[in-house]
């Protein structure tokens, strides 16, 4: 995110009962893994920024355009969540062998023999990355550039996007990844 002003700053703290505005009256909080009140408050309270940062004086009123990219933010966030809540298939738990490569990035300190599956779960996206064009092309790019270890701000910076973008390529590439019986079979997991 770009560093904000003095007067954005401001701008953004006089509006933040906004953000608990639009999640009381837009937002059902499930109390979920990734979907407490809690959550949408911080995803809320970065859009709420994020409008301040672009917020033109002469396009109306902060609060009327503020309240608008808060609920989208926030409308985004929840259906990003809730798909992975409500995927046909069940969430990979934490023994199960196709919650690594999806799910979790690798720890940096890792020895040779996991940096060499690293390496290889990478070629593996990569490849599948090569079948596709568009978002979900995208989408495996940044699977694979998060699984090697980029922050997802350098990931936005470096495509010059939003976060929101960034996490719809991700949820195509995912959804792609996840009916490409060759990848998953590389992936030593069933399709």
């Amino acid at each position: 995110m770009a560093i904000m002003s003095k007067e954005q700053q401001q701008l953004a703290e006089a509006n933040l009962n906004l953000v608990d505005r639009v999640i009381r009256r837009e937002i059902k909080v499930s109390n979920l893994p990734l979907q407490t009140y809690e959550d949408f408050y911080q995803e809320g309270c970065e859009a709420l920024c994020r409008a301040a940062i672009r917020y033109q004086p002469e396009r109306g009123r902060f609060a009327s355009l503020a309240y608008i990219a808060v609920k989208h933010a926030l409308m985004d966030y929840s259906e990003h969540q809730s798909r992975w809540l409500t995927c046909e298939q069940p969430l990979p738990q934490e023994g199960d062998p196709a919650y690594q490569p999806l799910l979790q990035r690798p720890d940096p300190g890792l020895g040779p023999e996991e940096r060499a599956e690293v390496a290889e779960i990478a070629d593996v996206l990569e490849q599948c990355r090569d079948r596709y064009k568009g978002a979900p092309q995208r989408g495996l790019e940044v699977i694979c550039r998060r699984y090697q270890g980029e922050e997802i701000r350098e990931v936005t910076d470096s495509y010059g996007v939003s976060p929101q973008r960034v996490r719809g390529w991700v949820r195509r590439g995912r959804e792609v990844l996840l009916q490409d019986t060759a990848a998953m079979a590389q992936l030593g997991m069933a399709a």
